[in-house]
């Protein structure tokens, strides 16, 4: 299993173990984990594999906040005309979009 953390050996040994025994409850007592934990890992192990046994990003793939791109494109095409954050920041608010002076630099420093 090259390439996976120790957890998800683990997590692979427990189902393996389980299996062979026949005994789930002996199994998890042996790992120190509860059934409903090893049902969980069982679950996705079926699904997805040896994969599924990694622990997942708790991460969003994305956020509700996040400047739209088109928004972003907009920032960068006025900054191009005029550096200037004021300038920029009341150009966007005047085309509709509601967006704070602090927003738009952050984008120039960082995205642009």
């Amino acid at each position: 299993m090259k390439g996976f953390d120790n957890k998800a050996q683990k997590r692979l040994e427990l189902i393996r173990l389980a299996e062979k025994s026949g005994n789930v409850s002996e199994a998890c007592r042996k790992f120190g984990v509860s059934r409903t934990y090893y049902y969980r890992w069982k679950r996705r192990y079926d699904q997805y594999g040896i994969e599924g046994l990694v622990d997942l990003s708790r991460a969003h793939k994305s956020h509700p906040l996040t400047t739209k791109e088109s928004v972003v494109n907009e920032i960068k095409g006025l900054w191009d005309k005029n550096q200037n954050y004021h300038w920029v920041t009341q150009k966007v608010n005047d085309n509709g979009t509601n967006i704070a002076l602090s927003t738009v630099r952050e984008i120039v420093l960082y995205r642009l």
